[in-house]
């Protein structure tokens, strides 16, 4: 029993540490290190009006999350012949990487929060900067989700 917790652990943090928003995320601290000015504007742009544009910034991760929470359903517990998912060798390790996935639409939600609440004391290159790097890993995350639901349906139709 040991043994099998081992191997899910590798697992989970293999899937974690190779994975394209990984990969994103390390692409993207590369890129802080040049400091780019496009941040700066872009934390401007964000958090420094009270707008409508503040108010999409915000909901656009919480959007994301719900619309990958849905795939995430839908790739688990699909509504027909989910008996040949479930008796599928692969479904526990498809299974922990949807909810990686998943984890990965849920991250940026409170540090967004967190950098509109204390907008005035960040500046604004970190604000435009960590904003990208967590919506786009959110992004990824959900295009990896939206594949794989697509995938499931795929699989399914075979074995129907």
């Amino acid at each position: 029993m040991k043994d099998i917790w081992n191997i899910k652990i590798i697992f989970i943090i293999r899937t974690i540490f190779i994975s394209p928003e990984f990969i994103f995320f390390l692409i993207m601290m590369v890129i802080n290190i040049l400091k780019i000015d496009f941040f700066s504007t872009l934390g401007i742009f964000l958090f420094k009006n009270d707008n409508i544009i503040t108010t999409l910034s915000l909901g656009f991760p919480a959007v994301l999350l719900v619309y990958a929470g849905r795939l995430n359903k839908n790739i688990l517990q699909p509504e027909d012949n989910n008996k040949v998912l479930l008796n599928w060798p692969e479904y526990s390790n498809y299974k922990i990487t949807s909810y990686i996935g998943l984890f990965f639409t849920i991250l940026p939600i409170l540090p967004i929060f967190m950098c509109w609440i204390y907008k005035d004391v960040y500046k604004e290159y970190d604000v435009g900067f960590y904003y990208t790097v967590l919506v786009g890993m959110s992004l990824i995350s959900t295009a990896s989700l939206y594949l794989a639901h697509l995938n499931v349906k795929e699989y399914l139709d075979k074995y129907k």
